[in-house]
């Protein structure tokens, strides 16, 4: 059948929506930098590829690494540069001034503008399924990591009970009963990525630093789905869309009933570790 078209693309909404919609509690952003940090060498120079809005960089800087922020949406990462603005004039005069650590740059993760081996680490988080050519954007990874260097995938996992798992698994599954390909952007679990990487890198290990349990409405979940809110729901047309959603509603109301009763969704966050052959 014919499939939409989807390509990598900038993210196109509010910066400071996508950060109130996707919060992670400062202890889990701790202990996430902290897993990381362990790999790393003193002073190394990370590209993290996705930046965003510097949920990631800006902790990491603090711990004295450089960042190379890249991302590419100018939006994005005009809001990482007053994230990184409001953390430097969190320090007073009595306090020794640190030197700016991360350096946004406008870029696409196909065609990194970095010298090959320049970077100990790259880090990407919920960025990589998103490539138009995934083993592509894969190769420019492992092109700038220098020899020995390792690289990072960070994504969050829904655990069993999760609702948010529940009905990414259940509009995957509709996807894939009416014929549609789920390895393109957008669509792709990390099981897809993990292929592409472990063609292109030595497996070293898989971290999960953090583990918390939000409260969700199971409601607002599937909204969130039938607005496209997330990259999963991208990419069909309107009347596809529609059909997919009043079905996904119609169960979502049976399994979750009472369908706004506020629920645990148990959550973790994980990262695979990767190193480049000396």
């Amino acid at each position: 059948m014919n499939h939409p078209h989807l390509s990598s693309t900038a993210y196109q909404g509010d910066p400071v929506e996508f950060e109130r919609k996707r919060p992670y509690p400062p202890e889990v952003v701790s202990a996430v930098v902290t897993a990381l940090t362990a790999y790393l060498p003193e002073a190394a120079t990370v590209a993290d590829i996705g930046a965003g809005t510097g949920r990631w960089a800006i902790p990491l800087a603090r711990q004295g690494y450089r960042v190379l922020a890249l991302d590419l949406s100018s939006r994005m990462l005009n809001r990482l540069q007053a994230n990184l603005l409001a953390w430097l004039a969190s320090f007073t005069a009595e306090q020794p001034h640190p030197l700016p650590r991360v350096v946004p740059i406008l870029a696409d993760a196909h065609a990194l503008p970095l010298p090959a081996g320049s970077c100990q680490a790259v880090m990407t988080v919920h960025t990589l399924h998103l490539m138009q050519d995934l083993p592509r954007a894969v190769a420019e990874a492992v092109r700038v990591l220098q020899p020995g260097g390792r690289l990072f995938l960070g994504y969050m996992e829904h655990l069993p009970g999760s609702v948010v798992g529940w009905v990414m698994a259940t509009w995957r599954a509709m996807l894939r009963e009416a014929g549609y390909d789920l390895n393109r952007p957008a669509w792709r679990d990390q099981q897809d990525v993990l292929l592409v990487l472990r063609r292109f890198l030595e497996p070293e290990g898989k971290l999960t630093p953090a583990q918390w349990t939000p409260t969700v409405d199971p409601a607002q979940v599937v909204e969130g789905a039938l607005q496209r809110a997330y990259t999963l729901y991208w990419g069909l047309d309107d009347a596809t869309h529609r059909r997919f959603g009043e079905r996904l509603l119609r169960q979502a109301q049976t399994v979750f009933a009472p369908f706004h009763q506020p629920r645990p969704d148990p959550r973790r966050f994980v990262w695979e570790v990767f190193q480049k052959p000396a």
